[in-house]
């Protein structure tokens, strides 16, 4: 508690130096928009990248660089492939609608709810992992 209390001090004294450093330059001091989003940005790829990697490298070791460089070119592809489409159909819309011009309403409807169930379970994935890599070692 005491160091709570020491470390939240520090901090409020070096944001209260910046503050007042920054108010003679130019006026009230905040952080923008821009900033705000990129750092929450910053905060989700980090804590994925360095989560996954560190899990992938721990269960299969160096070999994980082939399946890293498979992983990427995959996704060059289908990103590749997306921009192509985009650049032919320059329509507003997404890659589920691409596949219910493609393929039909049912699949276009199935690629979207589809795409939103693989984020969930992403979610739920990374919530897993971050509660193994925090708990606390048997005594």
């Amino acid at each position: 508690m005491n160091d709570e209390k020491i470390v939240s001090q520090i901090v409020s004294q070096i944001v209260d130096h910046h503050k007042k450093k920054e108010k003679g330059r130019r006026g009230e001091v905040g952080i923008t928009w821009w900033q705000l989003s990129l750092i929450g940005i910053g905060s989700i790829v980090g804590a994925g990248f360095f989560l996954g990697t560190s899990v992938a490298i721990s269960l299969t070791g160096p070999s994980v660089i082939i399946a890293f460089l498979i992983a990427g070119l995959i996704s060059y592809i289908v990103f590749a492939a997306l921009a192509e489409m985009k650049i032919n159909d320059p329509e507003t819309g997404s890659f589920r609608d691409y596949a219910r011009k493609a393929f039909g309403d049912n699949i276009g409807f199935i690629s979207g709810w589809m795409f939103w169930i693989a984020g969930v379970f992403w979610i739920i994935q990374n919530k897993n992992l971050n509660a193994i890599r925090t708990r606390q070692p048997a005594e």
